[in-house]
């Protein structure tokens, strides 16, 4: 009866005892990807410009983005209404919403017009390339989907469940 007792307490002892492995100290965050970074070929300059452009636009269109969501729930509302019987089938919001887009990409465009002025001539070029790589995310998905890329579909099920349907 003795030796469990003991082994017991030896093995909370040693569970209790702070590890010795040295404490690392943790690398500072990048505010952009690493893979960005080096696709693009940014200086340390630019990245800060960058994250602070990234952060004004943030700002300035902050309330339009709420505005935005409350137009898409108002609208999500206004269709599950007019499903019930007696309800009119109408879309609240629909000029405002098309205001709101408009102003979100009128924002978009200067935001990365701004960006593309801090980058050199083969970095536009790269951002260039990248733009028309994201042209290609549909196709690359659908074709992952029927597995006929090298590359792993997509890890969300859902992504790859309309082209899984029987015919």
């Amino acid at each position: 009866m003795r030796l469990p007792v003991c082994l017991l307490l030896a093995a909370s002892v040693c569970v209790a005892q702070p590890s010795a492995a040295p404490h690392r100290p943790q690398a500072p965050v990048s505010p952009l990807p690493d893979a960005l970074r080096t696709q693009l070929a940014l200086t340390p300059a630019q990245v800060n410009s960058i994250v602070r452009l990234r952060e004004q636009y943030r700002q300035q269109t902050a309330s339009l983005r709420v505005r935005l969501a409350e137009l898409r729930a108002e609208q999500i509302r206004a269709a599950s209404a007019s499903k019930q019987p007696g309800l009119r089938n109408e879309v609240p919001g629909n000029a405002e919403l098309q205001s709101v887009l408009q102003r979100m990409q009128a924002a978009g465009d200067h935001h990365r017009a701004a960006v593309r002025g801090l980058l050199g001539e083969s970095q536009r070029a790269r951002l260039d390339e990248l733009e028309q790589a994201a042209a290609l995310q549909r196709a690359i998905e659908q074709a992952q989907c029927f597995a006929l890329l090298t590359t792993t579909p997509p890890d969300e099920p859902a992504a790859c469940a309309e082209y899984q349907r029987e015919p």
